[in-house]
C-alpha cells in the first residue's frame, strides 16, 4: 500500500499547488470579488478539498479498509475471469459450428 499512500500524498500536494496558485492569481488581480464571502467561499473549498485528501489517506492506511479493497479486488478479477472464459467458451463454439458446417458442404 505505499504505492497508494505515495499517490495520495502527491495527489494532495498537487492539490495544494493548485489552490495555492488559485489564491495568488485571485490576489494579483486585484479586482473586487465580492468580497468577503468569495474569500469565505475560497477558504471553505480549500479546507474541503484538504479535508477530503487527508481522509482518503487515512482509509488507504486502515489495515480494515485494505482488506476489504483486497476482497473487491480479488472479487472482479474472479469476475472478469469468469467472463472472459465463457466469452472463449462462446467463440471456440461457434468457430467449431462455422467448420463443422463448411465440413458438411451446402444442404
Amino acid at each position: 500500500m505505499a504505492d497508494s499512500k505515495d499517490a495520495w500524498e502527491r495527489a494532495g500536494q498537487s492539490f495544494e499547488r493548485l489552490g495555492a496558485q488559485l489564491r495568488e492569481h485571485y490576489r494579483r488581480t486585484g479586482e473586487d470579488h465580492g468580497g468577503t464571502e468569495v474569500d469565505d467561499a475560497l477558504r471553505r473549498l480549500g479546507d474541503a478539498l484538504d479535508a477530503a485528501v487527508k481522509a482518503v489517506g487515512e482509509t488507504v492506511r486502515d489495515p480494515e479498509f485494505q482488506e476489504t479493497a483486497r476482497n473487491a479486488a480479488k472479487a472482479l478479477g474472479d469476475a472478469l475471469s469468469t467472463t472472459f472464459e465463457q466469452v472463449g467458451a462462446q467463440v471456440r463454439g461457434r468457430w467449431e459450428r462455422r467448420g463443422d458446417e463448411e465440413r458438411s458442404g451446402p444442404p
